[in-house]
């Protein structure tokens, strides 16, 4: 069984990568945020929409459609990787230890 200062050293350095993995994620999430902006600022605060306008945003997203498709995918990935390391981390850090305390 690990010393108390080595385990709380691998917790800090297993949350410390968890939250550069959730800057990553919001950053992809900003970015996706953004492409939608783009696409509806230009007709957000209008009360009746046009033929024009309905042209323009179905273009726009057309488009903006791979970046689009790309955000979701890598989005997808980070999350199901992030998942995966917690539950990697949470098996490793706290149930294997808290096991092997139990059979002391």
């Amino acid at each position: 069984m690990k010393k108390l200062s080595e385990l709380i050293s691998d917790v800090d350095f297993a949350l410390a990568d968890l939250q550069k993995r959730n800057e990553l994620l919001l950053g992809l999430t900003d970015s996706l945020i953004d492409t939608f902006d783009n696409v509806i600022d230009p007709i957000a605060n209008k009360k009746e929409i046009t033929e024009s306008d309905k042209s323009m945003v179905f273009y726009e997203l057309l488009r903006d459609r791979d970046s689009i498709d790309s955000l979701l995918r890598s989005l997808k990935f980070f999350i199901e990787m992030q998942d995966e390391e917690f539950a990697k981390q949470n098996k490793e850090l706290v149930i294997n230890n808290w096991n092997k305390g139990e059979e002391k």
